[in-house]
């Protein structure tokens, strides 16, 4: 099986090609707004693969993790931004 990603896939997976080519997606509620499902592939060696499918955590059960946390991306957070 070719295992692909990074491309959205409602249920979380989606195999096609007979099971020789499996889409998975790892972000439920992408972009909190697309109400899709994420899926986790277990792979155990002389086993068929399984998936966990989950779905995202209700809004209003979400904790966001202190703010130190959070790293910042792009040219200001590696080295003095761009004068």
């Amino acid at each position: 099986t070719v295992v692909r990603a990074h491309q959205i896939a409602l249920q979380g997976h989606e195999y096609k090609f007979n099971g020789r080519l499996v889409t998975m997606w790892s972000a439920p509620n992408y972009s909190y707004r697309s109400k899709n499902s994420a899926s986790v592939m277990h792979v155990r060696e002389g086993e068929k693969e399984t998936m966990t499918t989950f779905e995202a955590v209700p809004d209003a059960d979400r904790i966001l993790p202190p703010r130190s946390w959070i790293v910042g991306y792009g040219f200001s957070s590696i080295g003095g931004g761009l004068d």
